[in-house]
């Protein structure tokens, strides 16, 4: 159902590109399955507890619950990098420590890819080499998943997140390899009332995920964080009523989740 040919499309020569069939389907979308890049890549992500709830956020990144909820927990990124070195590129990232297993399918050709987490310790990836990059002449059917959708209650700025009906406050910096920083503006998705997103150079390539939760049992603050970049950055969060400040920080080069617990505590 999928012919291959060679073609010059006038930018990188003759190279193969693959054609689907009459009747071939990109990624269909359901409540375990994740499409990205178009349609191109579908994802389904397991952990002991079964398969995941599939979150779509934009063209190129999308989230899965592990409790199947509507709180992501584990944030995946699909980007076209075949302008580097002729391959399309997955990073992931996750806010629980929970183990998981993802698998990717390349709908252009039937070929798959398996990543497991880590067996303990939120975890980051980024692979380059993801798959290579095949020209694939878009159907007509085919559209991008968006859930641009406005957030609601405490509204943040374009560098500011805002949780607990404005009391803290998070604002993040990307931090490149000779040491220039760029602000992270904040991304209108809604991923509910414990969590927001960043992104540094696309609306639609997250790039950091926060969640800043309270823990009922304690009343501590908890801050997680998802990264899809091995750039470095640093997290503030603000606490608005008392003027305390913490901060998370991850070097350039390093893929890294995390999470602090009690980011306020006693003195």
């Amino acid at each position: 159902d999928r012919l291959y040919f060679t073609a010059d499309d006038g930018l990188h020569g003759r190279e193969l590109w693959v054609l689907l069939a009459a009747g071939a389907e990109p990624c269909v979308p359901s409540p375990t399955v994740l499409c990205l890049l178009d349609g191109r890549y579908r994802l389904e992500l397991a952990s002991a507890r079964g398969a995941a709830r599939a979150l779509p956020l934009t063209a190129t990144t999308g989230a899965f619950s592990l409790a199947g909820t509507d709180e992501p927990d584990a944030f995946f990124k699909l980007i076209d990098g075949s302008a580097v070195n002729r391959k399309h590129w997955l990073f992931g990232a996750g806010l629980e420590a929970e183990p998981f297993t993802l698998r990717v399918t390349d709908t252009a050709d039937g070929s798959s890819k398996v990543w497991t987490s880590a067996a303990a310790g939120l975890a980051s990836f980024g692979d380059i080499d993801a798959f290579p990059y095949l020209p694939v002449p878009p159907p007509a059917s085919a559209s991008a998943a968006s859930a641009d959708a406005p957030r609601t209650g405490c509204a943040p700025d374009s560098e500011r997140l805002c949780f607990e009906e404005g009391r803290y406050f998070v604002a993040a910096v990307g931090i490149g390899w000779q040491g220039a920083t760029t602000a992270a503006l904040t991304s209108a998705l809604n991923l509910g009332p414990h969590a927001g997103a960043f992104w540094f150079f696309d609306a639609s390539a997250l790039e950091l995920v926060v969640r800043l939760r309270r823990e009922p049992s304690t009343g501590h603050v908890d801050l997680s964080i998802a990264a899809l970049t091995n750039l470095g950055y640093e997290v503030r969060v603000v606490d608005a009523f008392t003027g305390r400040v913490a901060t998370a920080t991850n070097a350039p080069g390093t893929f890294r989740s995390f999470e602090i617990t009690d980011i306020f505590p006693a003195p």
